[in-house]
């Protein structure tokens, strides 16, 4: 009887003790063990909880007008800077004197310089999304309900019986 308890002991400290079932990686990326989760599998999992669901669609949402800001920066900074090489070459390799206006390099550096905290910012959404979820999960896991409680015996000995 001591080892079984002992037994039913170590079993309940290693669930207590789990790993987390949900993680944050890199580039807005939630897993589940080793599955990657999709929006719609979250959104069918959590669907019900608007906290977890407004925290993942602002950090998605900023994660989405972050690649938009910067990368449409680096494309109007190398195009604008592509079509001066183009306008001021020569045929003969020398240089012409065109007026250029350097205002798609300001817009495009500015596009940079504000992608840069909005992309540093989305993950912090999604990571207290995750926590969120994880949360909910243990609250889930950690609460039962026992119908009855019975106390049996019999020649044999005494015994509880339970009823979940």
């Amino acid at each position: 009887m001591k080892n079984c308890i002992s037994l039913l002991f170590c079993c309940i400290s290693l669930t207590v003790f789990a790993q987390t079932p949900y993680s944050y990686r890199s580039g807005g990326r939630i897993f589940d063990g080793d599955q990657k989760l999709t929006r719609s599998d979250i959104e069918n999992s959590y669907g019900s909880n608007t906290a977890i669901m407004e925290l993942y669609s602002a950090g998605k949402a900023k994660q989405t007008w972050g690649n938009v800001l910067l990368y449409g920066g680096i494309t109007t900074v190398i195009i604008k800077h592509y079509t001066m090489i183009q306008n001021h070459s020569g045929q003969n390799g020398s240089i012409s004197q065109k007026s250029t206006n350097n205002i798609a390099y300001f817009v495009g550096f500015g596009m940079i310089a504000v992608a840069i905290p909005i992309k540093l910012g989305y993950p912090k959404k999604i990571k207290k999304a995750v926590e969120l979820m994880n949360q909910e999960i243990q609250s889930q896991n950690s609460t039962f309900h026992i119908e009855s409680l019975h106390l049996i015996s019999n020649e044999k000995g005494i015994g509880i019986a339970i009823t979940f």
